[in-house]
Formats: C-alpha cells, sequence, structure tokens
C-alpha cells in the first residue's frame, strides 16, 4: 500500500515534470512566432508608409504640372519648401535604389534549412541561394574573420533578405 502510494507520487511528478517541459517549449514557440510576426508586421508597416509618402509626392508633383499658370512668384514659401523637400526626397529615393542590387528582395523574412554537420562553405552557399547574401564567398571570409566558423546553427532558421553580415551573424552563430 506504502508503495503503490510512492509510485502514484513518482508517477505523479514525472507527469507534472512532463507537463511543465511541454509547456516551455510551447510558450518558445509562442513567443519567437510573436517576434517574427512583429517583425514582418514592420516591415509592411514600414513598405506601406513609403508608399504613402511617395502617393502624396505624385499628388502634389501632378498639382503643381496642371498648375502651369502659376510662376514661382506666386506660390508662397511653404510650397516652395514642399517642392523641394518633394525633390529632395526623390533624388533620395533614386540614390538609394541604384546602391541596391536589382533582384535584391531588401526587407523581406526568408526561412533557411541548414543540414546538420555542414560546413561554413556550404552554409553560405545554400544563404547566397536563398538570396540572404548576395555573395557567398565575401560572407564566408566574413565569417573567419569573426573566428565563428565551426560555431554555426543548424536546422530552420528565419533571417532578413540582405541583411547586413553583422545580422546574419549573429542569427545563425551559436552565442
Amino acid at each position: 500500500m506504502i508503495r503503490d502510494k510512492n509510485k502514484k507520487l513518482v508517477f505523479g511528478l514525472i507527469g507534472f515534470g512532463c507537463g511543465i517541459i511541454l509547456s516551455g517549449i510551447v510558450m518558445i514557440v509562442v513567443v519567437l512566432n510573436t517576434n517574427i510576426y512583429e517583425q514582418e508586421i514592420s516591415i509592411q508597416y514600414s513598405e506601406k508608409e513609403q508608399q504613402e509618402i511617395k502617393e502624396q509626392l505624385k499628388a502634389i508633383q501632378t498639382q503643381l504640372a496642371q498648375s502651369t499658370s502659376l510662376n514661382e512668384s506666386e506660390l508662397t514659401e511653404q510650397q516652395l519648401i514642399q517642392i523641394d523637400q518633394i525633390n529632395e526626397k526623390i533624388l533620395q529615393d533614386e540614390a538609394a535604389a541604384k546602391e541596391l542590387p536589382q533582384d535584391t528582395n531588401a526587407g523581406t523574412i526568408v526561412t533557411v534549412h541548414i543540414p546538420k554537420n555542414a560546413t561554413s562553405e556550404k552554409i553560405c552557399k545554400i544563404l547566397e541561394d536563398a538570396q540572404v547574401i548576395s555573395d557567398a564567398k565575401d560572407f564566408e571570409n566574413y565569417v573567419k574573420a569573426q573566428k565563428k566558423t565551426k560555431y554555426l546553427k543548424d536546422g530552420k532558421i528565419t533571417l532578413p533578405a540582405y541583411g547586413t553580415y553583422e545580422e546574419i551573424l549573429e542569427l545563425i552563430a551559436i552565442k
């Protein structure tokens, strides 16, 4: 009878421990998914915000083009400042677009699968193929310089497309 109570107690404690472990795992998955979702929302919001600014700029430019009868002396100082700001923003956007590689998906999230025991060279090639980085050899040299070639994670990893080498290494390196 005492042994039965002890067995029940032991099995009860084991069950309780397993429940705590499982709930911890579920919590980790929920937190990780929430963080990824928040990153995607912030990326979408900033892209939406940029689109709204571009639409406003186009609307103002259209208004200016339609009012060809106006000359600069008839424009208010605030309107002239807005025109200058719009032109400056357009030039900045064009310059930024020229700096980015034409085929990038900057701002998007990419999920890659790194095989177990993969070499740093293989991992860099996987990242290049998934458009996480633009040059596998350059990134591999960066990883070597940081002395992290033997400390790279395996498995399913979510990364920003064309993030900085520092960001990507931080996400794929074992801490």
